[in-house]
């Protein structure tokens, strides 16, 4: 699990965590937050690998 902390111009940190699955699902999960929980939500993104 990877965490990484951002901080916007306003001040407000972010904290978002990636957990990469290294199976047969090529799957990559992100949680993240917010200050202001109505801001926070599911992002997805489908990325290829070198196998499509």
């Amino acid at each position: 699990m990877f965490e990484a902390h951002y901080i916007n111009l306003a001040g407000c940190d972010s904290v978002v965590f990636t957990t990469i699955s290294y199976s047969a699902s090529d799957s990559t999960f992100i949680n993240g937050s917010h200050c202001d929980p109505g801001q926070t939500g599911v992002t997805i993104q489908h990325l290829l690998n070198r196998f499509g």
